[in-house]
């Protein structure tokens, strides 16, 4: 039967503890009084080790806890040997008085259930451990514990280990501790009266910590490493170590209501579930966290709470004390998922932008007052490094006031610059406000002819969050709108809320088409970009925290709509940098063929413009509302034309034989370029389409299962060489020998430097066919029958022909069924 062992030392004693003591022993409590003139042997305190025992002087040895032949480690008293007092785990042990303030576990492991150091303990005691010597708390009827009832700070110098849930109950006085190796437990901090518990080793383990009691203190001094759970149900858990993390960065804290997570140095974690608690950051010190979800809480202290993922606010009041700040970089932004409840006071919002000298589409996703441009995007006047943005004037310096060529507001009358800076407002009590910024760098670098560095742009005020309803918005001219939400928002569910004549479009500022950028079209009813030849659109991309868009009204009258919450998403994508992926019909009700038009720029092909073709049944074959028009690039465009509208996608009825779509390419230069041709999602069968060159007077046959065909072409200063230049059109099917691609025709060496190019043809009957090589004019500067030899291998004498660029191609019945580039360096 388990009984307490109690002693009860009256006077000091120089002894040097060797263990600390609980035993099986009889019914009786056992109350030891030493005088100063005893010796050790004859206190239950001394722990001895028998002559029968074992060599090794190993603490645990054996199988057995009796004495009847394992050599056990004993203690003695005057009743002779008895068991050793650990030998079960199970025994709690209290400490009365203050004999013997420094123990030492000098002889093996300890195990015990619980330690009490009673009121009478009112002296502060050390125990120490030599060597790997640890204390072992084990279950057994209930969880151990650790209780101090009395008013001294004992101190455990000494690692422990658990083999079960263990309360801490730093009830009258303190305790310190050393390393604890939770296992998969935990550490239930109890304790009252404003009482601490300092932890100064690492604490291992899967388990962790939760902290239980009001008024209780838990600090945490070293870089712990336990991978479970951090629980602050009550009371006040501080991380205070010097020089980096105090928890693991991957770790998760749940704080609840009356809590306190005190954040004393620089810590970063993964996850913080805040339910109403406090989260402390001293002063000068950052807290940086993943992800914070609450249903209310509050930030305090005037450290800085940098939030790098997801903030929900679900429901209640998350109070910020004007200190979190969502952080954007190179890799991800900071979103503000759909809130349920209030944020309240300043955040400030970052927005990464990559080194480009381009144009950009901005917004800050707040409201409230000193939202001035000045003040926000250009650092209130301060160099910062890698923040803020350089603007500048016709001078050529990086000014305020003025007419300011680098930021432009959109009006009526389309672009303009900005006049001042200082009073021009990023947002004001009500809204925000967009601009187009031409980015080179942070504020004060004076990349203004020459030069791009990355830099982050960064505001502060009040979140905006709820409904926000636009109206007024007119069809004569689109309307420059910014992304209301710290968060992407979908284009597919902008018109979705209280909408009224609104086009079923959003256009936006790619940085990343061309060389400074261009405008792309988001088509709701396709649900595609118009534009994927280059830049940051795939499919089906969100709008993103910090960009602006426009809309604009149907021919019916003045538009308006309402953006909400559930409007947003959880796509977050670098929207300044991010490379284009392939990309396919988002609604499988429609069919798309898509034109991309691409620059040759050295020896590589830079995506310049795009526009689409939507088939799909209901559609009108005329202009109307459904077709998305052009927004015009000051650099290369492309465009569909109907009734002498440029249009970005065109909806029509399903192609029938001999309908038309007319192609148009403008703002080009002297220089090579090439159409690249797809359908998506087009199932028929019926019908096959060509590619007429007005200009060439050629045909080239496209595919219609998806494939890419490529049209090389050059513009030259003949007027005729761009413009409308180009149609697409559908006849029947009539199937043929060949399926014309330019990867079927391959140019061995290309370019051809030797006077002569190898031609190799694919499979096929070529008895009837031709070549023709094409100079950039248009004009046949060489031209034969092709040999019909089985190899399908023959060669072109080049030596005659200028260095410049060239089309060959296969001729059959009049129109090319083959056709690739050609460079000759003669």
């Amino acid at each position: 039967m388990e009984i307490f062992t109690q002693f009860c030392i009256k006077k000091k004693s120089s002894i040097s503890f060797k263990n600390p003591f609980r035993f099986v022993g009889s019914l009786s409590i056992i109350c030891l009084v030493v005088l100063s003139a005893l010796q050790v042997s004859y206190a239950q305190t001394t722990v001895i080790w028998r002559t029968d025992g074992p060599s090794d002087g190993k603490w645990e040895w054996g199988s057995s806890c009796d004495a009847s032949g394992d050599g056990q480690w004993y203690y003695q008293d005057w009743g002779g040997f008895r068991k050793r007092p650990d030998c079960y785990g199970s025994h709690n042990l209290f400490f009365n008085g203050n004999n013997i303030e420094s123990m030492n576990l000098n002889v093996g492991d300890f195990n015990v259930k619980s330690i009490t150091f009673n009121a009478g303990a009112t002296n502060i005691r050390t125990l120490t451990a030599v060597a790997s010597n640890k204390l072992i708390f084990n279950a057994n009827n209930g969880n151990p514990y650790l209780n101090n009832l009395s008013t001294a700070n004992h101190v455990f110098n000494l690692h422990i280990e658990l083999n079960n849930t263990i309360e801490i109950n730093p009830a009258s006085g303190n305790l310190t501790m050393a390393s604890i190796d939770v296992k998969t437990n935990y550490i239930d901090v109890k304790g009252s009266s404003g009482r601490i518990l300092t932890i100064q080793g690492v604490v291992s383990g899967s388990g962790g910590i939760a902290t239980k009691n009001a008024n209780v203190t838990t600090i945490l001094t070293s870089q712990n490493t336990y991978t479970g759970t951090t629980y602050l149900d009550n009371g006040t858990l501080q991380l205070n170590r010097t020089g980096g993390n105090t928890l693991p960065s991957a770790n998760n804290v749940v704080i609840a209501s009356g809590a306190t997570l005190r954040v004393s140095s620089n810590q970063t974690l993964n996850k913080i579930t805040l339910n109403g608690g406090t989260i402390t950051v001293d002063s000068g010190v950052t807290l940086t966290v993943g992800t914070i979800e609450t249903t209310g809480g509050t930030i305090s202290g005037s450290g800085v709470v940098k939030l790098t993922d997801v903030l929900t606010v679900s429901s209640g009041t998350f109070t910020t004390n004007n200190n979190v700040i969502l952080v954007s970089t190179a890799s991800n932004t900071a979103r503000v998922a759909p809130v349920g409840g209030t944020i309240s006071g300043n955040v400030t919002v970052e927005r990464y932008i990559p080194a480009k000298r381009a144009w950009r589409a901005l917004t800050a996703p707040l409201k409230g007052s000193s939202g001035s441009l000045y003040a926000t995007w250009q650092n209130n006047g301060s160099t910062l490094a890698d923040r803020g943005v350089t603007i500048w004037g016709p001078s050529g310096t990086n000014i305020a006031t003025g007419p300011n060529y680098s930021v432009l507001n959109y009006t009526a009358t389309g672009w303009s610059g900005v006049s001042n800076t200082a009073t021009t407002n990023l947002f004001d009590s009500t809204k925000n406000n967009a601009y187009l910024v031409f980015v080179t760098g942070a504020y004060g670098t004076n990349n203004i002819t020459s030069g791009a560095s990355a830099t982050t742009l960064q505001a502060t005020g009040q979140l905006i969050t709820g409904n926000v309803s636009y109206s007024n918005i007119i069809n004569t001219k689109h309307t420059l709108l910014g992304n209301p939400y710290a968060s992407p928002i979908s284009p597919a569910q902008m018109f979705t809320t209280s909408a009224s004549n609104m086009l079923n479009y959003v256009w936006v500022w790619d940085p990343n088409l061309g060389t400074t950028g261009g405008y792309n079209m988001y088509d709701i009813v396709a649900g595609n970009y118009a534009n994927t030849t280059s830049g940051s659109y795939t499919s089906n991309p969100a709008i993103q925290s910090g960009q602006a868009f426009f809309v604009k009204a149907n021919s019916s009258g003045v538009g308006s709509f309402t953006l909400t919450e559930s409007k947003k998403t959880t796509t977050v994508s670098n929207l300044f940098g991010k490379t284009n992926q392939t990309t396919t019909a988002v609604n499988t009700n429609v069919a798309l063929c898509r034109v991309g038009l691409y620059k040759q720029e050295n020896t590589l092909w830079t995506g310049t413009d795009g526009a689409m073709a939507v088939f799909y049944d209901a559609a009108n074959n005329a202009v109307d509302d459904a077709d998305g028009t052009k927004m015009e690039n000051s650099t290369e465009n492309i465009a569909f034309v109907r009734d002498a509208v440029q249009l970005s996608s065109e909806h029509h009825a399903f192609a029938q034989h001999q309908d038309e779509f007319f192609v148009k390419v403008w703002n080009t230069n002297v220089a090579n370029y090439k159409l690249s041709i797809a359908t998506e999602n087009y199932q028929s069968t019926a019908m096959q389409a060509t590619l007429h060159d007005l200009f060439l007077g050629t045909q080239t046959d496209l595919l219609l299962n998806g494939s890419v065909v490529e049209y090389p072409f050059e513009v030259t200063t003949n007027t005729a060489s761009t413009g409308d230049r180009f149609k697409v059109v559908f006849q029947n099917s009539a199937l043929g020998v060949h399926t014309s691609t330019s990867a079927s025709l391959k140019l061995y060496p290309n370019p051809a430097t030797s006077g002569m190019v190898q031609v190799q043809l694919p499979e096929g009957d070529y008895s009837h066919c031709s070549y023709e090589v094409v100079n950039g004019l248009g004009q046949i500067v060489a031209q034969s029958k092709v040999p019909t030899d089985s190899s399908h291998l023959f060669s072109i004498n080049t030596a005659s022909l200028a260095s410049s660029w060239y089309v060959v191609r296969i001729v059959e019945n009049g129109k090319a069924i083959y056709q690739t580039k050609l460079i000759v360096k003669n």
